[in-house]
């Protein structure tokens, strides 16, 4: 009996053992299988969405975390490890160094990593500290800053009017072409920093409801649409009917320039000239017709195109009012996923954001942001016609000024010929002119010359004459004086009295 319960005791001993190894064995396999579909869920779900209340965003020091996900058959897991996640990251995440597909545009920052998170929140929380610190180095300059922000923001537009605005605040040149000054790439630079801002706050704040608004007014846009077309045909008839006429108009008046360059007047080319002048008269007197049905044409279409932007307005007023805020927690989700993928085209960044988000809101994201862009496009295919109509408005008065113009540049043209031919003559009259003031000048100053000459001789003559008078003087005031002297000894001698 002794024998047998020792043999007895060994046997449990030896069961308890197996038991608890098996047990251990089964333990482990329920956790390798648990491990694997929380992994699987993972990927298709992604992570929670943000800790459960009062859990911290990291790890704790036994390297546990909150980490509720619903599993199969209703059951919850409640904590997750720090290896798990490092797995989970490892396997389907990609450093950023070891970017794949196609690069972002322009400078940017690795967003990509494979360090794990906890919750989806703390993803945005990552990331958010990255651009903030990026955005504030001092090293960098604000054409860089709006560099930066172009590559985060421009794919985040959900629709035209903000993608507008984004490629306006992004660009470094205005709206008239010329660069921008350092103030005003300031100024976008904080524009664009606000807009990000409100993106982010838009996922970390809690859900804020918005009232829904009215739709009332809303035009019929396939209407506008029909209607749009049916002008932009009858504007090309019409401008196929006048581009005829112009054609012609603008031979007759090549004819015409011809004729007037003719110098020659004859009866033929009077009566031609009259005959272009009637038909020149006549196809003017058709175009007011068709202009003026052009006109009417471009009214409407800018008519149209006011309500296109009434209602584009009215569409856009939610987006506006709703940009920093979400209204509803899966409304906030799908900001999160859209606002991660549209961050950087980084394949490293994008892998990550998958496991982030799961495969099923990132398709979701995604394929909701490929039919905004489909709605875009169709905006700019209703603008073009719009646009086409008032640039043919535009061409045909640029058209009928630059006629105008050229007819009036061939009148100015035939009558500077004229007055260049009258300059011509007058320029050689005066020439001949001047010749003969050259030898009249030349004739003067040669005889002035012998004038001179000849006074020079007469002074000296004179002054010879002079001297000889003199002389002539004194000769006949002494012959006078022996004269007087004769006369009074002849009185003397005869004795006749002295003269008084």
């Amino acid at each position: 009996m002794r024998l047998f319960g020792i043999l007895l005791i060994v046997a449990n001993l030896l069961a308890g053992a197996a038991f608890v190894y098996f047990a251990t064995q089964n333990w482990k396999g329920r956790q390798t299988i648990h491990a694997a579909a929380l992994r699987h869920i993972l990927l298709l779900q992604g992570l929670p969405f943000e800790p459960p209340p009062g859990a911290p965003d990291g790890f704790a020091a036994d390297d546990e975390t909150p980490f509720v996900v619903i599993m199969a058959g209703g059951e919850a897991t409640r904590t997750v490890s720090k290896k798990l996640l490092e797995a989970y990251f490892a396997a389907n995440t990609v450093a950023g160094s070891a970017s794949t597909g196609e690069p972002a545009e322009g400078p940017s920052i690795p967003l990509a990593t494979n360090a794990p998170v906890t919750n989806q929140l703390a993803e945005v929380k990552r990331v958010q500290k990255l651009i903030k610190d990026e955005l504030a180095k001092d090293t960098l300059t604000p054409a860089a800053k709006l560099a930066l922000l172009r590559g985060w923001l421009l794919y985040q537009a959900e629709n035209y009017p903000t993608r507008e605005l984004f490629l306006r605040l992004t660009s470094t040149t205005t709206a008239t072409g010329q660069n921008k000054s350092a103030e005003q790439i300031q100024a976008d630079v904080a524009t664009l920093e606000q807009i990000l801002d409100s993106r982010f706050n838009a996922v970390l704040n809690p859900p804020q409801p918005l009232s829904p608004p009215t739709a009332e007014g809303l035009p019929n846009l396939q209407q506008v649409a029909n209607e749009l077309q049916a002008l932009r045909d009858d504007l090309d008839r019409l401008t196929d009917q006048l581009t005829p006429i112009q054609n012609e108009l603008e031979k007759l008046r090549a004819e015409l320039a011809t004729l007037q360059a003719n110098q020659a007047s004859d009866e033929q080319q009077d009566a031609k000239r009259a005959q272009i002048l009637g038909k020149i008269d006549e196809l003017r007197a058709k175009q007011p017709a068709i202009q003026a049905k052009q006109v009417e044409i471009v009214k409407k279409q800018v008519e149209f195109a006011e309500t296109i932007r009434r209602y584009d307005a009215l569409q856009n007023k939610v987006f506006d009012e709703r940009e920093g805020l979400s209204q509803d927690q899966i409304e906030r989700r799908m900001r999160l996923a859209h606002l991660l993928i549209h961050l950087d085209r980084d394949g490293a960044w994008q892998k990550r954001v998958m496991v982030i988000v799961g495969l099923r809101r990132y398709v979701k994201a995604v394929s909701a942001q490929v039919l905004r862009l489909s709605l875009m496009t169709q905006h700019v295919d209703r603008v073009i016609p719009i646009e086409n109509g008032v640039f043919h408005r535009t061409i045909i008065e640029l058209q009928q000024k630059a006629i105008q113009n050229a007819a009036r540049a061939q009148g100015v043209a035939a009558q500077k010929n004229k007055l260049i031919e009258q300059k011509i003559a007058a320029d050689d009259a005066v020439n001949r002119r001047q010749t003969q003031l050259k030898e009249l000048t030349d004739q003067l100053s040669k005889v002035k010359a012998e004038v001179d000459e000849m006074l020079v001789r007469q002074t000296a003559i004179e002054q010879q004459l002079f001297e000889v008078q003199r002389e002539v003087a004194l000769t006949l005031e002494e012959v006078y004086r022996l004269e007087d002297l004769l006369r009074a000894v002849e009185r003397e001698r005869y004795g006749l009295p002295p003269t008084k």
